[in-house]
């Protein structure tokens, strides 16, 4: 099942990103979003920041994770508590897989691993009628990881510590302070 999610993911980003001629109406769909700048798409419509570097992304339901991508190659995954996997992002030259919510969360790139320790979420409610869930975790300093989520459910902002030297993935709903 992961090698079919890994290899959909893989289809879809090169199409997108190759401009290929496949044809298809989901296809077709998929390109014209990421062309259109109309308001229908402004639910889907999120900003992804890593260090200086900041892009818009377009989010799409693919199983039960949330991909993030834009005609730049920017790729992330979400999972619903995890930015699981980073493709590109910006300046990062390496893809970045993160596994683990709780307990040892493992943060792999290339050849490389490392191990972090993290909390459990915690929730604490917010003045608008949302909630903030807050992870505390230990890398080679500590750090706290942050999901805020709207009076109606809907996850608005997404901070998480993506690597060994504490860099931060923010990724801003639609309609969020920018």
């Amino acid at each position: 099942m992961k090698h079919c999610s890994r290899l959909v993911l893989l289809i879809l980003t090169t199409c997108l990103l190759a401009a290929c001629t496949v044809s298809s109406r989901q296809g077709s769909a998929l390109l014209q979003a990421f062309q259109a700048d109309d308001d229908a798409l402004q639910a889907y419509r999120w900003q992804a920041r890593l260090g200086g570097y900041s892009t818009n992304l377009l989010a799409v339901r693919h199983g039960g994770d949330t991909l993030f991508s834009n005609q730049q190659g920017d790729l992330l995954v979400f999972d619903g508590w995890t930015i699981s996997r980073v493709v590109e992002l910006g300046p990062l030259d390496r893809e970045i897989d993160i596994h683990g919510h709780e307990g040892a969360r493992i943060i792999s790139s290339g050849a490389r691993a490392v191990t972090h320790q993290c909390q459990p979420w915690q929730s604490q409610p917010l003045e608008d009628g949302g909630k903030r869930f807050i992870q505390d975790c230990e890398g080679r300093e500590p750090y706290r990881n942050r999901i805020d989520i709207n009076a109606g459910g809907g996850i608005v902002r997404v901070e998480q510590v993506i690597n060994d030297r504490g860099q931060f993935i923010v990724l801003l709903g639609p309609n969020q302070a920018r």
